[in-house]
């Protein structure tokens, strides 16, 4: 489940997209720019099928699926973690500059939703990425 570790380079995007493919069998859904929104009045907007790409076997995305969600049950203390995450992983990324970023990412069954959290600057921070999730899942996400 070590994702970027050492000198591998990743992007939010990939890790995003890494926590999806974990959850649909090794398939992950390519990020897209949106052109338009619909509005209140409903008024046209361009739809966009969305494109999948395999990125790992679906029996890879199990075991690394089955890892992340035994760490997060076994070591993420209840008290800093909400109960509604089904599985996550932390992390740090380190920048040329000396500073350093805390990841959190993860995935929500009830609500089918995959998130990743950056907090840059971490040690000047006065927030975790455990904080912010579970601020917006206190508010209804």
């Amino acid at each position: 489940s070590l994702i970027g570790q050492g000198t591998t380079q990743v992007s939010p995007i990939d890790m995003v997209r890494i926590v999806s493919a974990l959850v649909n069998n090794g398939t992950a859904a390519e990020p897209y720019l949106v052109e338009n929104v619909t509005n209140m009045y409903g008024l046209r907007t361009e739809s966009h099928k969305i494109q999948k790409t395999e990125l790992m076997a679906k029996e890879t995305a199990q075991l690394v699926r089955e890892m992340w969600k035994n760490a997060y049950d076994t070591y993420y203390p209840s008290e800093l973690y909400n109960e509604q995450i089904t599985m996550a992983k932390t992390g740090t990324a380190q920048y040329s500059d000396g500073s350093e970023s805390s990841l959190l990412m993860g995935y929500i069954e009830n609500s089918d939703v995959a998130f990743y959290i950056e907090i840059k600057n971490r040690d000047e921070a006065q927030i975790s990425p455990a904080d912010v999730i579970n601020h917006a899942l206190n508010a209804g996400l």
